[in-house]
């Protein structure tokens, strides 16, 4: 093998070298006085080669010792670099517990005099250890590196050792033999959870086993059945304007989406056929039936490994302009199209963005000026390129083409022809962002011909424009190709210059679309498509018009970096009528499928357990097709919580088993009713509306009804209940990242809008709706959200019982009673019994969920209000405690019950008391403080003693 351990099986060692990986975790790892060895054997076996080098094997030279020989190329000088070329030979940090000592050992020799170095380091490049250097010739020589591990190891995966190719000729070449790793110690360390010193009110989770346990009541795979994806056709957008299936068009179908960033999970390109198994079968257990493949661009071109140059001319950046030219690494290619094979057995369809790359199909030559996605270098990616230059078109289209066309070997289909490709997004958050994405002249040339074809010359433009562009004094006399500034932040004003620039916006998005989509109707793909995901202003409704589906991104709570870390708010998104949800709701068309394809509640916000709740009755309530959890949602191994990953947030985990029943399994039902709010070019482009958003009130409607703008020629017909006009608009603020809507403040357009659907008689006289309290309930009576009490939302389904509430008071929510809960949380209760006729309270099987909030061991914060972290901590995550008292009435009080303390697998971890009483009360009375210093969870199972005992 290219990997093993001294006194394993081959099977076993790799599994060893693997253990770093979702899907195959061993038992046990390297411990002391065990050695590592890396014989770059195999192709997919190598260090990965980070910072514009290349590695490759070299047959024609050999170690004095008949070893195989790593060739490795450094291609720029070191000057020119941001840091210095390096390889990375991964393992499991759990190879260094208990060890002192770290040897390494290898041949090595360079064409010329050159200098490596070597340390331990975590994932972000920690040192562990000390630095040690080697001067090379041209002559084989023994490298031999010996060194004490300085700090305790902390993290997921090591560098055993980070090699740093620390002086060099560009061009030249370092050779180095097998590589052997030697840990030397006295024995394991003790289990780091039983030294912590746990602050008050919080406990541990021991999250060793993420992968849903087969059966267990977590065990969500019975949603889907066991169909492959595609067997009944393509997705598609039916007459009613919903997702559905060709063969079955008039059964509305929901999608509950795996974001899947691939260069995330460590060694993905590594990963066996047997992995990508159990990782696709896992990602049916929880529930999923689409994965949005994110940045899959990015890691097949190897992008993110490219040379970091200091400075880069845009014009040395030479694009492949045919898809047999671009160049994508062909093993991680390969794990793609099996992982995809493997998603399409279990039922699961794909969404792919063709493009989310800011530096395009880069073929790993260099990321411009270090982050193409920073804003002073933001003229030259592909958010702005592919506008105006025909090098960055020409790289899109390639690319798409390689990706749709080349036949997946694993399904003998070419990806447009397979039917379980759901959608494609043409570009990920490509909308002009004024002011926050800097365009610079990059527009000027199509920004010229926009004004002169409408003012024909200069005089007539300044005359327009009153001699001003926002506060810059136009000359007397002048040229449009010479004297009218570039596009700014003018384009957000009610002047004439900001109009045309809005205008000008607005129809370049429109020309981009139209690209797009001739080229995908070249290709002969048939599949959905859509773009124009990022913002909710209304001057992109003109360019998302033209596709068939909309889709959206949002977010509660995104973190706002500043030097050194991020900000993150610690607001309630309930007690602004559902922040995150509202905006997106009047953002949908009526007359065609909406699709979230990027949302969360962001870590450490302590109220994001809103967000299953919230995300999940809404986009049910509304009829939505799909929601999106921003990501990597299956893991199998936990790292410490960061902003976006939520596999190792329990939060994140609880919300998405709270949405997979609301939305997926379709606990709530969609509303009735109809809410048009009709949009015109003369309404969005006049007084400065183009980059604004609908104004809050609007938005603040989705709790009653569906509700959603028209524009142009509909595609399918609409009967509108109530049409409203979309009066005034609302700032949008944010930055490159993120946006949000301005709230609105006044609540008197909003109780005549509720006064209409009175007289209407969509709201009945039962219905709690009250606008200057704060109170919005559906038409349908499932769904009430309340902004006062710091923000509550409780949904009564027949198989869904649910509440968030910030106080300690008494809540009733149907048969279920809150007596006590002393955290704010999320509540609620599932009926999982399979047979689907029982619902609450006649389950024999029902979920309890208890969400609270979730911190790294360790966490600090600048102040009180938490909203800025000074600390991320480590691990372990800690769970937030709470007393819980519920009560669940109308159950058989003749039927004994059991109650369980689940693990984050599903798998029953504890026995907990329980009670029913003579009057068929269910009482559930929890102190989580009591299930013990790593035993937290959100998950608990009430199970009836008879159907137990049948299903032993």
């Amino acid at each position: 093998m290219s990997v093993s351990f001294v006194g394993r099986s081959p099977y076993f060692l790799l599994l060893v070298f693997s253990a770093f990986i979702p899907g195959l975790v061993p038992e046990a790892v390297a411990g002391p006085e065990e050695a590592l060895f890396w014989s770059y054997d195999e192709p997919g076996a190598l260090p990965e080669d980070w910072n514009g080098i290349i590695c490759e094997l070299d047959e024609s030279e050999s170690t004095p010792d008949g070893g195989p020989s790593l060739k490795v190329t450094p291609l720029h000088a070191l000057g020119e670099l941001r840091w210095p070329p390096y390889l990375v030979f991964s393992t499991d940090t759990r190879s260094l517990l208990g060890v002192g000592e770290v040897e390494i050992s290898c041949w090595a020799k360079s064409d010329s005099s050159a200098r490596i170095s070597m340390r331990v380091t975590n994932e972000n490049a920690r040192p562990f250890s000390e630095t040690q250097r080697f001067d090379l010739r041209n002559d084989w020589e023994k490298i031999e590196f010996s060194a004490p591990l300085t700090e305790t190891v902390s993290g997921k995966w090591a560098s055993v050792p980070r090699l740093i190719f620390s002086q060099y000729e560009p061009g030249e070449s370092v050779y180095l033999g097998p590589l052997t790793v030697r840990f030397v110690g006295s024995g394991l360390q003790e289990d780091p959870s039983e030294m912590l010193d746990l602050p008050k009110g919080w406990i541990g989770v021991d999250m060793d086993n993420l992968y849903i346990q087969q059966g267990s009541a977590l065990d969500f795979t019975e949603f889907g059945g066991t169909s492959q994806a595609g067997i009944h056709g393509r997705v598609i957008a039916n007459s009613s304007g919903e997702l559905a299936f060709a063969d079955q068009p008039n059964a509305p179908v929901r999608f509950l989406s795996l974001q899947w960033i691939p260069r995330f999970p460590p060694g993905f390109r590594n990963w066996s056929d047997e992995q990508i198994e159990s990782f696709a079968a896992a990602v049916a257990r929880q529930g999923y039936n689409m994965v949005r493949f994110h940045f899959l661009d990015d890691y097949l071109s190897g992008n993110n490994r490219a040379a970091a140059l200091k400075s880069a001319s845009p014009d040395s950046l030479a694009l492949a302009m045919l898809a047999e030219d671009v160049h994508w690494d062909e093993k991680a290619l390969d794990r793609t199209h099996y992982l995809m094979a493997q998603l399409k057995e279990h039922g699961i369809y794909w969404n792919i963005d063709l493009m989310t790359t800011y530096v395009g199909h880069g073929n790993d030559q260099f990321i411009l000026n270090g982050s193409a996605a920073s804003l002073e270098n933001a003229p030259f990616n592909t958010k702005v390129q592919m506008y105006v230059n025909p090098m960055f078109r020409s790289n899109w289209k390639a690319g798409a083409r390689k990706l749709l066309n080349e036949v997946n070997p694993y399904t003998g289909l070419a990806p447009k022809e397979d039917p379980a490709l759901a959608i494609v997004m043409c570009l990920n958050e490509q909308e002009i962002l004024l002011p926050h994405r800097e365009y610079g002249s990059e527009l000027n040339e199509p920004w010229h011909v926009f004004l002169t074809e409408k003012y024909g010359d200069y005089e007539n433009l300044r005359e327009a424009w009153a001699g001003k562009c926002g506060s810059i004094e136009l000359p007397e006399s002048g040229r449009i190709d010479t004297d009218v500034p570039s596009i700014n932040r003018t384009a957000l004003s009610d002047t004439q210059a900001g109009l045309d620039m809005a205008r000008f916006v607005g129809e370049m998005e429109v020309e981009m679309s139209e690209f797009y989509l001739s080229f995908l109707k070249e290709l002969e793909y048939e599949g959905l498509v859509t773009n124009w995901n990022m913002r909710t202003r209304i001057g992109s409704v003109p360019a998302r018009s033209l596709f068939p589906v909309v889709s959206m991104n949002q977010y509660h709570a995104h973190p706002k970096y500043i030097k050194g870390g991020a900000i993150v708010s610690q607001d309630s998104a309930l007690a602004s009528g559902g922040n995150s949800f509202k905006g997106q709701s009047v953002a949908r068309f009526l007359d065609r499928p909406f699709l979230n394809t990027e949302f969360g509640h962001l870590f450490w916000n302590r109220y994001r357990h809103e967000q299953g709740i919230l995300h999940g009755a809404g986009a049910a309530l509304q009829g939505w097709g799909a929601l999106t959890r921003h990501g990597n949602q299956v893991v199998d191994e936990v790292e410490s919580m960061s902003y976006f990953n939520a596999g190792y947030d329990p939060i994140s985990r609880a919300s998405e088993v709270q949405a997979a029943f609301l939305f997926r399994r379709g606990d709530v039902r969609s509303s009735p009713h109809t809410i048009e709010i009709p949009l015109t070019d003369d309404y969005i482009f006049r007084e400065g509306r183009a980059l604004r958003a609908l104004d809050d009130e609007l938005a603040r409607m989705w709790p009653l009804s569906r509700i959603g703008i028209t524009y142009g020629e509909p595609r399918v017909e609409i009967d509108p209940d109530l049409v409203v006009l979309p009066g005034q608009t609302a700032e949008i603020k944010g930055d490159q990242m993120f946006s949000v809507v301005e709230d609105a403040s006044s609540r008197e357009r909003i109780e005549r809008m509720v006064g209409e659907l009175r007289e209407l008689q969509i709201l009945g006289p039962e219905n709690r709706t009250d606008p200057a309290a704060g109170i919005y309930e559906s038409d349908t009576g499932e769904v009430l959200v309340r902004t006062g009490n710091g923000g509550e939302m409780m949904v009564e389904t027949t198989r869904f019982l649910g509440a968030v509430m910030k106080f300690d008071r008494p809540l009733s929510v149907g048969p279920m009673q809150i007596l006590r809960c002393t955290e704010p949380a999320s509540i609620s209760l599932i009926s999982i019994d399979s047979d689907r006729s029982r619902g609450l309270p006649d389950s024999r099987r029902i979920l309890l969920v208890l969400a609270t909030d979730a911190r790294n061991y360790g966490m600090e914060f600048t102040d009180a209000t938490e909203d800025t972290a000074s600390s991320m901590g480590e691990l372990p995550v800690l769970l937030q405690t709470a007393e819980l008292k519920v009560l669940l009435s109308g159950v058989r009080a003749d039927l004994g019950f059991k109650l369980f303390a689940l693990g984050m697998d599903g798998s029953r971890r504890s026995e907990l008391p329980i009670s029913v009483d003579a009057q068929g009360r269910l009482l559930i009375e929890l102190d989580t403080q009591d299930l013990g210093a790593m035993g937290g969870t959100p998950f608990f199972e009430v199970v009836r003693e008879d159907w137990d005992k049948e299903n032993e």
